[in-house]
């Protein structure tokens, strides 16, 4: 994997048992919220009931080919130079690694989730005081 990349710092990589799948939802505001924790001489604690909703997802296929004839890898091999099946399965790899960097730029500053700016305009006039 080329340095700089974060993406699996970002997004764990999950084994999941088919093309399709289920998790769980939690609301994360749940965690956060404070409920009053007093409890008088003759009350109970107050009972907290955490939910979930239960999702469904399915995995999208991905994945590049670079096909390698067989008189290139004989050629190599007789010219003692670089071998194209591994240079094929490196530059693959660092192909698949770069797309699957960028879906999760994608997926983590989503538009909707990212609040926007406004750039102030340096020539809009301001009121003087004085």
């Amino acid at each position: 994997m080329p340095d700089g990349f974060i993406n699996r710092q970002v997004a764990v990589v999950v084994n999941v048992d088919g093309a399709e799948f289920t998790w769980l939802d939690f609301d994360i505001a749940e965690q956060f919220s404070l409920p009053d924790d007093r409890i008088g001489r003759l009350s109970r604690a107050n009972e907290i009931d955490f939910g979930d909703a239960k999702q469904t997802a399915s995995v999208e296929t991905r994945g590049f080919a670079s096909p390698v004839p067989r008189r290139d890898i004989r050629v190599a091999r007789a010219q003692r130079t670089v071998d194209p099946l591994t240079r094929a399965t490196t530059s693959l790899t660092n192909l698949a690694e770069l797309a699957r960097e960028v879906q999760v730029a994608n997926l983590i500053f989503r538009r909707e989730l990212v609040p926007v700016r406004q750039p102030r305009d340096p020539f809009r006039h301001r009121p003087v005081v004085g």
